[in-house]
């Protein structure tokens, strides 16, 4: 019935973001804690990368051209409310699955998945002098 209106595809494409993102609205109230774990790292200039290899598993952290593991681990609720925040951040629209973006000089590919779990990989693109 709604394939009858013009746009629909488009229509329901925009609908079912926003249904994610207002979905997802809770996390950035309730789990601030993660973006406080992840924020002291990406602000240290000297990390390279971060790994989050999926829920419950320790973030492995890239600095100084060597890969050290953290002592740090998300929830797969935490995971998903990074990669929801940085495509808002990067003004990407995210619909779930697959996110590839960059803000700056911080770029990430992550994998939302319920079945297999989240996992992103954050780089930070070095300024060419």
């Amino acid at each position: 019935m709604i394939s009858n209106f013009p746009n629909s595809k488009k229509f329901l494409k925009l609908f079912t973001q926003e249904i994610l993102l207002n979905s997802y609205k809770q996390f950035d109230k309730k789990e601030e804690s993660s973006l406080d774990k992840l924020k002291q790292l990406i602000r240290d200039k000297e990390v390279q990368g971060i790994e989050c290899g999926g829920p419950g598993k320790f973030l492995l952290i890239k600095k100084n051209n060597q890969v050290d593991v953290s002592n740090i681990t998300l929830r797969e609720n935490e995971i998903k409310q990074f990669i929801i925040y940085f495509a808002k951040k990067a003004e990407v629209p995210f619909e779930g699955g697959i996110l590839n973006a960059a803000i700056g000089s911080l770029k990430i590919n992550a994998l939302e998945s319920e079945f297999a779990g989240s996992r992103f990989i954050l780089t930070r693109i070095p300024r060419m002098t």
